[in-house]
């Protein structure tokens, strides 16, 4: 006899065995027009996600410091700097 402790074979293969999973929207667009549905999807599209090293402030703040994602920063280009000075002027 199994002690109560010893779970069966079949049990632990269901437990450990990855399930798939559907993910549904998080917004209902089922009842907005067409177009603001459609600038739903535009805004949220053009979200950047953050990758799976998080973002180098919510890092700083857990005691990770990965400055190499700030420093150096970019150089502005010649065009840049030109339409910023004439802005600026």
């Amino acid at each position: 006899m199994k002690s109560s402790l010893e779970a069966p074979e079949k049990q632990i293969a269901e437990e450990t065995t990855a399930k798939p999973t559907t993910t549904a929207p998080v917004i209902d667009t089922s009842k907005m027009s067409a177009g603001k549905a459609a600038a739903l999807e535009l805004a949220e599209s053009s979200r950047d996600p953050l990758d799976e090293r998080g973002s180098f402030a919510s890092n700083l703040f857990i005691g990770r410091f990965d400055f190499d994602r700030i420093f150096p920063y970019p150089k502005q280009s010649g065009e840049d700097v030109a339409a910023g000075q004439e802005f600026l002027a």
